[in-house]
């Protein structure tokens, strides 16, 4: 159906009202799955077709379906897309197609909106339709970027209806110049003016996310806040704005040590990770451990290997020091080797789990080009006691005294002379 056989003399087109026929059973919440794989095939069918003709679109219980199908699929393709590469949510090639799609819902948008331009009915079905899978977009967690051409279909819609409150929803949007420029072009083709949609502009761009902090310290005292109150939804929100805003509304040159300053960037990326893995929120160990540790996993995405020190501490620290009375060692007692305690049993304790999350962690300061600093090792000698792993303790510490880059590092950042400067000095005095 979505890709019939051609023909010796022409290329065979999918008819739409067949593909439409068979998704509009599928939108029910529990088998929009099985559409998934063809997501991005059914948005550019229906719209390609139904965004450059009136046949059978003016029933406004076709207009309906077609919307709430090409909706379905632009939500679908962006939750997939968040789902599948949150490892790479700025993957330009994954979001390039999740943006082509949005835009063939938004073609269609237009088309319809400017067709029954006199019909207040139609065009309040079509953004109830919009708002609606903006609101999934955001509540599942895909984020606030909105793209160019959703913002103009909403525009318009908006505009045509008279609506004038501040929506719901709030997102990071694009420049309106570039809002404008695309609803010209789009207007320009059949002949009309996009001056009327200057002022729904001005309207919905006020309607922003509130500013995020200014700078890394305000960051910290922001998500340390939310960390110490117990609001992880507020934490993963705050990410997500941040997140969202890269590479988007970011100034081409922030000013020097903001919060979107490059040269300051792990530390800000730092602040995020180590607040992402708190062991506690408020006086409970977290309760969103998914969405937490998903988010996790976007900050180091965004971060280029090897990681700098400040997210090699925050990654070793995390596993270091180990919460819990089944993790953790008396304070002040002796350090036993491992083996011990795999005698007992073949399954793995939540102690030796706990020591390959170390072992893991330290891996990432083993890369070439890793910086390992006196902290670093700290960090992880202290975890290795804790875990009451004696030989790989022994073993790093002689790696550490062994470290000649790590004693270099150490005396330049705490400007320790060296051993010639401190007897020149001396002769001088004496």
């Amino acid at each position: 159906m979505l890709h019939p056989p051609s023909s010796s003399y022409e290329a065979a087109k999918p008819d739409p009202y067949q593909v439409l026929d068979a998704c509009t059973p599928l939108l029910g919440p529990k088998v929009q799955y099985i559409m998934d794989k063809d997501v991005h095939d059914i948005a550019r069918i229906l719209s390609d077709h139904f965004s450059t003709t009136r046949d059978k679109v003016d029933l406004p219980s076709v207009q309906k379906a077609v919307g709430d199908v090409i909706s379905m699929c632009f939500v679908r393709a962006a939750s997939n897309q968040f789902q599948t590469n949150r490892r790479s949510f700025h993957d330009d090639k994954d979001r390039r197609r999740t943006d082509n799609l949005a835009e063939h819902y938004a073609v269609y948008l237009l088309h319809q909106a400017t067709t029954v331009s006199s019909d207040t009915g139609r065009l309040s079905a079509l953004l109830e339709t919009l708002e609606r899978a903006l609101r999934l977009y955001q509540v599942n967690g895909m984020g606030y970027r909105i793209t160019e051409p959703l913002v103009a279909a909403w525009i318009v819609l908006r505009t045509k209806l008279g609506r004038t409150d501040s929506p719901a929803y709030r997102f990071i949007w694009p420049s309106p110049g570039s809002v404008m420029k695309y609803l010209e072009n789009y207007m320009s083709r059949s002949g009309k003016s996009a001056d009327e949609y200057a002022s729904g502009l001005q309207l919905l761009s006020q309607n922003s996310l509130p500013d995020l902090p200014a700078t890394p310290e305000e960051l910290q005292a922001k998500v340390g806040h939310l960390v110490t109150s117990g609001s992880e939804d507020g934490l993963i929100d705050l990410w997500r704005q941040f997140r969202d805003y890269l590479g988007t509304a970011v100034p081409m040159t922030p000013p020097p040590g903001t919060l979107f300053d490059e040269q300051i960037r792990p530390r800000v990326l730092a602040i995020f990770l180590r607040a992402l893995k708190a062991s506690r929120f408020g006086e409970d160990p977290p309760k969103m451990v998914p969405a937490l540790d998903r988010a996790a996993e976007e900050v180091l995405s965004i971060v280029s290997r090897p990681f700098p020190r400040d997210i090699l501490h925050t990654l070793v620290a995390n596993r270091a020091r180990v919460v819990g009375p089944a993790l953790e060692m008396e304070s002040g007692a002796d350090v036993y080797a491992l083996d011990r305690y795999l005698e007992s049993d073949s399954q793995p304790t939540k102690k030796e789990t706990a020591l390959k999350n170390l072992h893991e962690a330290w891996a990432y300061a083993t890369e070439p080009e890793a910086v390992r600093d006196i902290k670093l090792y700290m960090l992880y000698l202290e975890g290795l006691g804790r875990l009451g792993d004696l030989h790989a303790l022994q073993a790093v510490w002689n790696e550490m005294i062994r470290d000649k880059a790590c004693a270099e590092l150490y005396m330049k950042e705490e400007k320790v002379p060296a051993d010639g400067e401190s007897s020149g000095s001396a002769a001088e005095h004496s």
